[in-house]
């Protein structure tokens, strides 16, 4: 009798689960129609577990992991693939599945070892043969011991074997990947935050003087928006300044080297100058011209499934050679943990968040200048009726002056010429005093785009006042108030410069 899988059935499960996974572990075929048919499978693979996911936990999230995690590796996305099959462990350990987390345990093991990494792959080869055991598999124990007899722990009367001693190396990197698991569980909503620590994390392992972290940014246009490489944190191992909202474009930032940033951007791959005064690839780039003091850089591309995402340049201005493999391993893994956190589904609704509110603050700015243009224009156009007011004002101060000359034998008293020029004289003050403000206005215009330069103006505090009260004298007597000015005995009487 034939078998009938039936969709959801446990059958069914375990023959996407398995069926899968021999996809995974085998080496693709050259010929392209079998490769598009194992690519096909393995989509179709994904797409149920992840549905059935969402649905049933218990029995599915640990199986989706494991597949998760195997691709990850094959991808050599070492960050994903340590966090899937941890996930993977965590998730069978919860619910019961022995047998899952020691294929899981397993399968970290076989990565590990396979990239040369022995003192990680023990300790989940350990868990496996113990998961194996009790569940009965004495056969897969048996297979494993053989095969991988270098990674089975041997009793020794001495506390530390000779394969448990661990390297400066693996033991930075072993506490870079628990620094990093514990960061992605604390920082999942806080994108600045998270930056902050893995730019701190990348220059405190590197030993770097100073550091940029550089992530693709949408920048919003008039006519939508472009995404370039851009300038999200910089800073020393003291001082990190971290903007994901004005985020600068690599194209309007001097502080880095341009040209071997985007060479890193094109080429998706990791470059150490190990002398910047000997190299000859870089040598034409600007900025190792204009900062000799560099003396050895390295910069990371940050990549997720092949796509670029950004990059973490790392400098030191003390010693040449900074940066060796041991170092470029350890960034590597962190910009690895970058990516894939960059991507996750909260990250990308923070990312989203912001590109709108640089959309915001870029309407903002457009608006002010908008507004700084319409007050010059404004005070412009002020200006011109504004000097034939004054005009008028001279002319009719000097008409007054002639009649008073024709009219002296008539009888006027002088308390009416000397309430006309009262008037006359508070109409020059306001009128000077309003061509004042608007000459202001135009000369801040002026210094904000360096067309001027402020300099120290001779004048006398007292007539500035006198001129206040003439002013306002006119509207002082319409309400039958007194106006008077009074100034100390040792007030200025000269003109004084202020600065």
């Amino acid at each position: 009798m034939v078998p009938i899988y039936w969709k959801g059935c446990h059958r069914h499960m375990e023959t996407w689960f398995y069926g899968g996974l021999i996809l995974l572990l085998t080496p693709p075929s050259d010929d392209p129609i079998v490769a598009e048919r194992r690519e096909k499978l393995l989509q179709t693979c994904f797409e149920f577990y992840e549905k059935l996911a969402q649905v049933c936990v218990p029995n599915a999230l640990h199986k989706l992991r494991i597949l998760q995690g195997q691709r990850a590796a094959n991808e050599k996305q070492m960050m994903e693939t340590v966090t899937f099959f941890e996930e993977a462990i965590s998730s069978a350990s919860e619910h019961g599945f022995i047998q899952f987390k020691a294929l899981a345990n397993e399968l970290l093991s076989r990565y590990w070892y396979d990239n040369g990494r022995e003192v990680y792959a023990i300790p989940h080869m350990s868990e496996a043969l113990g998961g194996y055991t009790n569940w009965g598999g004495h056969y897969r124990i048996q297979i494993l011991k053989k095969k991988f007899a270098n990674l089975v722990l041997k009793p020794t009367n001495s506390f530390f074997s000779s394969s448990m001693v661990m390297t400066c190396h693996e033991m930075d990197a072993m506490s870079l990947i628990q620094t990093i698991e514990t960061i992605s569980q604390e920082d999942k909503m806080n994108l600045p935050k998270f930056l902050f620590k893995m730019m701190k994390i990348a220059l405190q392992n590197a030993g770097a003087t100073r550091g940029v972290l550089l992530a693709d940014v949408d920048h919003p246009t008039s006519s939508g928006s472009i995404n370039e490489l851009s300038v999200v944190a910089e800073g020393t191992d003291a001082e990190i300044m971290v903007e994901t909202v004005m985020a600068i474009p690599l194209s309007k930032y001097t502080n880095c080297p341009s040209e071997l940033l985007r060479y890193v951007q094109n080429n998706k791959e990791t470059v150490v100058i190990t002398n910047c005064m000997t190299d000859t690839k870089f040598k034409e780039d600007p900025y190792f011209s204009s900062h000799p003091n560099v003396k050895s850089v390295m910069a990371v591309p940050m990549v997720k499934r092949n796509i670029f995402k950004g990059c973490i340049y790392l400098e030191n201005d003390l010693t040449t050679d900074a940066f060796t493999d041991r170092l470029m391993g350890t960034i590597q893994l962190l910009c690895s943990q970058i990516a894939y956190s960059l991507e996750s589904d909260k990250y990308v609704a923070l990312i989203e968040s912001e590109s709108k509110t640089r959309a915001i603050a870029r309407d903002l700015e457009f608006s002010k200048i908008q507004l700084e243009e319409f007050i010059d224009v404004l005070c412009h156009e002020l200006r011109n009726p504004l000097n034939g007011v004054c005009g008028n004002q001279e002319s009719l101060q000097i008409s007054i002056l002639k009649l008073k000359k024709s009219l002296n034998q008539s009888g006027v008293g002088a308390e009416t010429w000397k309430e006309l020029d009262e008037y006359l004289d508070g109409i020059r003050i306001s009128s000077d005093h309003l061509k004042d403000i608007i000459d202001n206005v135009l000369t801040m215009s002026y210094i904000k785009h360096g067309k001027t330069q402020m300099k120290g103006v001779a004048f006398s505090p007292l007539s500035v006042a006198h001129e206040v009260h003439s002013m306002f004298y006119v509207k002082a007597k319409e309400r039958n108030l007194q106006f008077l000015v009074q100034s100390p005995e040792d007030a200025p009487r000269d003109q004084v410069i202020v600065k």
